[in-house]
């Protein structure tokens, strides 16, 4: 069973390439069938310089968020299996990538593995209190790239249970969804989403629906999350020009004087999320 592995990237070169030479250390690339996605998703300056026999980069010239990377993660991947991973994700375990191959073995109706996960999904679309994941807390630098620079995760505990072992869910946290060819085809790209936000309750749900299994597995990883959000402006740009193009001016969210695109979109991706799959569909609230 061959693995794909989809980073998406914009800008943040330095953790980006952290992320990235981190895969390349824990993951058994020469005994397994595995291939390494990068998709500039936008960046300044074109990120590369790691492509070779089990990497390729792509590009998009402008950032179109992450959840159309999904779409392509899979048209330009051929695994059986296709994790994607923000590139703000560190793994820290080696050969985890053989841990997650053998869940998929074992249960042919498992469509999704999750690094953090829940299972449960709540009335107002959280994940309850059955948050589980293996996260370290262990702190990060640029290296060479940017020695100054420091990235600190969260331990385990700060999100709800420890575990390192492999459980039933509801759902995943975005930072690592691990989701099987077969099933992606089977539930579809959404072209009526927004671009960021949500995904991740969207394609569980969309798995929770036509009866596909969800798992977490609690391997070793850290995830320094917001990095794009609070640094990048091309994806409130894109955020903005999303907005303007689909939504009403009564949905546009304000601080201040000024609209807040992140927020719009956000609560956009909230509203139609929870509009469908809990009070039209009645998939949420749920617990496993």
């Amino acid at each position: 069973m061959k693995l794909s592995i989809v980073i998406p990237c914009l800008n943040q070169s330095a953790l980006t390439t952290r992320v990235v030479k981190e895969i390349l250390r824990t993951t058994d690339f020469l005994t397994s069938q595995v291939e390494l996605l990068v998709i500039d998703n936008g960046s300044d300056k074109p990120f590369g310089g790691f492509e070779g026999p089990f990497v390729k980069v792509i590009r998009n010239e402008k950032t179109v968020g992450v959840y159309p990377t999904f779409k392509q993660g899979f048209e330009n991947t051929s695994g059986d299996v296709v994790a994607f991973f923000h590139s703000d994700l560190i793994i820290w375990e080696k050969d985890w990538n053989q841990r997650v191959i053998k869940e998929f073995v074992n249960d042919a109706r498992l469509g999704m593995i999750g690094f953090i996960g829940s299972n449960e999904i709540d009335y107002c679309g959280g994940r309850g209190l059955g948050t589980t994941s293996n996260f370290q807390g262990l702190a990060t630098s640029g290296g060479e790239q940017d020695e100054y620079k420091i990235w600190r995760g969260s331990d385990a505990k700060v999100h709800g249970k420890v575990s390192d072992e492999f459980s039933r869910a509801a759902v995943v946290d975005g930072c690592s969804m691990i989701i099987r060819r077969g099933t992606w085809n089977d539930i579809g790209y959404r072209t009526d989403f927004p671009p960021h936000h949500f995904y991740d309750r969207l394609i569980s749900t969309q798995l929770l629906e036509k009866n596909w299994h969800i798992g977490v597995l609690g391997v070793a990883c850290d995830h320094f999350s917001g990095q794009t959000v609070a640094h990048e402006q091309a994806y409130h740009d894109m955020a903005k020009e999303w907005s303007n193009k689909y939504l009403h001016q009564g949905h546009m969210v304000k601080d201040g004087d000024k609209v807040n695109w992140d927020s719009t979109i956000y609560q956009e991706a909230e509203r139609r999320w929870l509009k469908e799959y809990r009070d039209e569909k009645h998939i949420v609230p749920i617990k496993i």
